[in-house]
């Protein structure tokens, strides 16, 4: 009976976690979605209202995940406070590392320059396409490799 037990536990971890993975890079994709949108929101706010990059910030709190996490950071445009930000509106390294490089050039824009913006956006949705093609890809593969592992385990536990 113990068992038995011991079987029905493991399944339902290893199925459970082909499922948590899945939920997961959901959240990263959405969290990357949520960067994009940010970006474009943050360029029309300095390239047309011509706002410095903190009131910009602060005029975009409540639109998206990424400028609340900024402004709760204080708007720091580098070191800990920036990158703890940035994984508190849920991106990854190589999405934040993105961010960062926009945050320190935005400052030092000439009037009409877009250039960072235009990269960042760019570089944002190339990163996106990719890891939803990689979603698109293993989204019902893991649930079925944690069943099957579930399976495999029951069987060798019985």
């Amino acid at each position: 009976m113990l068992k038995q037990l011991g079987a029905c536990l493991v399944s339902l971890a290893l199925g459970a976690l082909g499922f948590w993975w899945i939920a997961r890079e959901h959240a990263r994709l959405d969290a990357l979605e949520d960067a994009l949108r940010a970006v474009r929101l943050l360029r029309a706010q300095v390239e047309h209202l011509r706002l410095p990059l903190p009131e910009a910030v602060e005029s975009l709190r409540g639109q998206c995940r990424l400028a609340d996490a900024l402004w709760e950071a204080s708007c720091p445009l580098g070191g800990e406070a920036l990158e703890t930000a940035l994984r508190a509106a849920g991106l990854q390294r190589d999405a934040a590392q993105i961010v960062q490089a926009l945050l320190r050039a935005v400052p030092t824009l000439p009037a009409g320059e877009t250039g960072p913006f235009d990269s960042a956006q760019e570089q944002l949705r190339e990163l996106r396409d990719l890891k939803r093609a990689a979603l698109d890809q293993s989204a019902a593969l893991y649930p079925r490799l944690g069943l099957l592992a579930a399976f495999a385990a029951l069987v060798l536990l019985l």
